[in-house]
């Protein structure tokens, strides 16, 4: 199934996925008329159960659709009072909410009810309080929201104005954080928790903003920019709202405050919003340019999505109204804030506002391309990306994440933008691949991973012949491969295929400006074929609490991905040549399976004393429970994270040579080896009953870990984007 379906990910590439051509191309029809066949011919013969392993079907690029934008939730405008009385609206009484909703009104009640609709519909997994400053409306404002329960109402008794209002309802709140919302507005779900996340995911955050959509569907803003001449500009306006470029958690220069987050305390401490701007326009802005004169960020948060009729609460026109004070504030503001305005871009000397819009967020870029968006929880090589991504963003770079498969897989890629790192995918009318091509001018380096990907994105990166390239190898795929040829020649893919995968990984890390590898050896290895600096980037691990102790544990865990192929060989040759060995000696011994996408014949493996669990979100329980990990890789490269996971828990191993391969571990110290069927169950029993050496491993486990520390892999992250910023390195143009 591997082989077809890389076939067919393959043409649907080369095709420019358009799906017209490739469901019309004859080896298409060709392969996909075979591959039914087959499923058809088992079925019939009984070798084939009729479920389609989703597994595999999840790496078919051609079946993934593009991402879409949640369906807003809108309500319709009531015409009438007498329509609203008749639908139930109440909040609760909050003695101490964490979060007070201050919204200003002036007439416009049906506006207001439906944004109290909205908030009550979709504000979920938080308190709140919401207060409502009429500035003395002349329509029945009054008469229908002063009855509603648990609804903070407050009359003005003259109109004092937008700005001053928002400042009155400040001063009544008693919530830690306030949040001023425009009437005019509908929240979406959960926007008030992901504006809240904002502050729990960074400790500087000073003022987080909503994404702002038309009712149309179309974008209104995805953060502001401001101009060295004080004018403003929306990020995005009237573009596509899923367009990856507007979905990244980043600093900006202001969000206005249509839907704005910040403490209590910090409104108060900045003065609160500066009456010089009253009525209105500017204020917001103003109190974006205090908090960062604090040390503080002002942070757009695009999960916190908010529908806002623009133009309902102040009118379209600069000539007449409130609206007219834009005008008249900008002047203000323009004076107060001139010396900070000038490190601002100018909007006469940009045609492209992207980097106006990253001007706080960091003038490096480095791109990331891998298969897919690390899942980090299903497999130890997204677990290592993920750090390395993080240890980037750390280093202050703005990361660009290109998965190959183009998908905004999930929870994934959520938290990749929360990190504020920058996935593009595909959306409708926008392939990944065009996204990254408006994105080339702005790199500054590229990190990626495989060799397929190396070959298929180097003459894109190249365009921009600024750009240094990393090329991290993962592992010496052409390693595993003649490994796996030796052991099971009548499963490999082709007799001989590792020769040909190892003149592309060659080729690749000879174009490349720096190479990195996982292991000392294999750095030793691709050092024969390459004059290309090389670096070492192992699997990150960090120690974990486990208190549980010998005499509580009991039974054996092994854990891997089993789309990769070592690991159900591994499996197999676990249960039925090892295991049999133990039983024999102590029958009560279980064996426990993790991993996710099992395959057939790892579920075959299942009885009695076998466990296959499948994808497990939380694997913790299993290693504080299980007395042993065994890894009984035959074959293999680069580091196994498996091995590491497990020092992570102090649980002491079993493992062949080539599990432990790469890692600086003692054998009798650090963990038990053992290569054939009968060694490796002595070990295992040996280690289950012995308390004092099991404790010996167990203890030995944190200093095995010292070179794979987060802290200490990033020192070396820092130091390798440093040699390759160099001047003096040369460029394969």
């Amino acid at each position: 199934m591997k082989p077809l379906i890389s076939y067919l990910n393959y043409k649907f590439d080369n095709l420019n996925k358009n799906y017209f051509l490739f469901f019309l191309h004859p080896k298409v029809l060709l392969y996909l008329g075979i591959g039914g066949f087959i499923y058809l011919f088992k079925l019939v013969t009984g070798k084939y159960s009729g479920d389609i392993d989703d597994s595999e079907l999840e790496d078919c690029i051609f079946l993934h659709k593009p991402f879409k934008e949640k369906p807003l939730c809108l309500f319709k405008l009531p015409k009438r009072k007498s329509i609203v009385l008749k639908i139930p609206l109440l909040f609760k009484d909050e003695k101490t909410p964490l979060v007070s909703i201050i919204i200003p009104v002036y007439n416009k009640w049906n506006y207001t009810f439906n944004c109290l609709r909205a908030i009550s519909q979709n504000t979920v997994d938080i308190s709140y309080e919401i207060i409502i400053i009429d500035d003395n409306s002349t329509d029945c404002s009054e008469s229908i929201f002063q009855n509603i329960s648990g609804l903070r109402y407050f009359k003005n008794i003259e109109n004092i104005g937008f700005l001053k209002s928002c400042n009155k309802g400040a001063d009544i709140a008693i919530g830690k954080y306030l949040c001023f919302l425009n009437n005019d507005t509908q929240v979406q779900e959960r926007w008030l928790k992901a504006l809240m996340s904002v502050f729990e995911n960074n400790e500087k955050a000073g003022l987080a903003g909503s994404k702002f959509i038309y009712p149309s569907g179309l974008l209104q803003e995805a953060g502001g920019i401001i101009w060295k001449d004080a004018t403003g500009c929306n990020f995005g306006r009237m573009q596509s709202p899923s367009d990856p470029t507007f979905n990244f958690t980043r600093e900006v220069d202001y969000c206005s405050g249509a839907s704005i987050v910040i403490s209590k305390e910090l409104f108060f401490d900045l003065g609160k919003f500066d009456e010089r701007f009253v009525p209105a326009y500017y204020e917001d802005t103003d109190l974006c340019f205090k908090v960062r004169s604090r040390g503080k960020k002002v942070i757009f948060e695009p999960k916190s999505v908010v529908v806002h009729f623009e133009g309902i609460s102040s009118g379209t026109s600069l000539d007449e109204g409130v609206k007219s004070f834009q005008r008249i504030n900008h002047e203000k503001f323009y004076t107060k804030w001139k010396g900070t305005l000038e490190n601002h871009f100018s909007s006469e000397d940009i045609l492209d506002f992207y980097p106006a819009a990253l001007r706080l967020v960091s003038p490096k870029t480095i791109l990331v391309v891998d298969d897919y968006v690390p899942r980090f929880d299903r497999e130890s090589g997204s677990n290592r990306l993920l750090s390395i991504v993080k240890m980037f963003v750390e280093l202050g770079y703005h990361v660009i994440f290109v998965p190959d498969n183009c998908a905004a897989e999930e929870p994934y890629t959520s938290m990749l933008q929360q990190m504020g790192v920058e996935v593009l995918y595909d959306i409708r009318n926008k392939p990944a691949l065009l996204s990254l091509k408006e994105k080339i001018a702005f790199l500054s380096i590229a990190w990626i991973c495989r060799p397929a990907l190396m070959s298929k994105y180097l003459p894109v990166i190249k365009e921009n012949k600024k750009i240094k390239i990393i090329y991290d190898t993962i592992d010496l795929h052409y390693l595993r491969l003649e490994r796996e040829e030796e052991i099971r020649p009548d499963t490999s893919i082709e007799i001989g295929w590792w020769k040909k995968m190892k003149a592309l990984e060659e080729d690749m890390a000879n174009q490349a400006d720096l190479v990195v590898t996982i292991t000392d050896k294999e750095k030793e290895i691709l050092a024969k074929s390459t004059s290309k600096p090389i670096k070492v980037v192992p699997n990150i691990h960090n120690p974990k609490t486990s208190n549980n102790a010998f005499e509580a544990r009991k039974d054996l865990l092994f854990i891997g991905s089993y789309k990769h192929l070592p690991n159900i060989d591994a499996a197999i040759w676990l249960v039925h040549e090892v295991m049999p060995l133990v039983w024999k000696i102590n029958p009560s011994i279980k064996l426990t399976l993790l991993g996710s996408s099992p395959t057939k014949e790892v579920i075959g493996l299942k009885n009695e004393k076998v466990d296959v669990t499948g994808y497990i979100p939380n694997v913790e329980p299993y290693f504080k429970s299980h007395r042993i990990f065994v890894c009984p890789l035959r074959y293999g490269a680069g580091m196994k994270g498996k091995i590491g996971q497990s020092l992570e828990f102090a649980l002491p191993i079993v493992s062949t040579s080539i599990g432990v391969e790469g890692m600086p571990m003692e054998n009798g110290v650090h963990y038990l080896e053992a290569n054939i069927p009968a060694d490796f169950a002595a070990q295992i029993i040996k280690l289950y009953s012995n308390p004092v050496l099991w404790n010996t491993l167990s203890l030995k486990s944190k200093s095995a870990l010292v070179p794979y520390s987060f802290t200490f892999v990033k020192s070396s992250i820092s130091d390798i984007l440093e040699e390759v910023s160099v001047d003096n390195l040369e460029v394969e143009v």
